[in-house]
C-alpha cells in the first residue's frame, strides 16, 4: 500500500488515523470469531448468516493486514 506522504498527508495523523481503525477492525474481528465459536449460533442462526459472518471474518482480517501493512510503511 503506498501512502502520499509530506505535504499532502501529516504523518503522525496518518498514523493515528490508521491506529485507530485498526483498532475499530480487530474489535469487530474479535465480535465475529466469538460468534463463530458460539455453539448456539452456528446451530440456530440460518446458513446464509453464519456463511455471512464467516465471510465478514476473512474481509477483516485481510483489511487488517492492509492497515498494518500501510502503519509499517508510515513508520520508515
Amino acid at each position: 500500500m503506498f501512502i502520499p506522504t509530506g505535504e499532502l498527508v501529516d504523518p503522525k495523523e496518518e498514523l493515528a488515523r490508521l491506529e485507530k481503525e485498526l483498532a475499530g477492525a480487530q474489535k469487530r474481528l474479535g465480535t465475529a470469531q466469538a460468534k463463530l465459536r458460539n455453539e448456539k449460533f452456528l446451530n440456530k442462526a440460518p446458513a446464509p448468516v453464519v456463511q455471512g459472518v464467516r465471510q465478514n471474518a476473512v474481509k477483516l482480517s485481510e483489511h487488517i493486514a492492509l492497515i498494518e501493512s500501510g502503519i509499517r510503511d508510515l513508520q520508515r
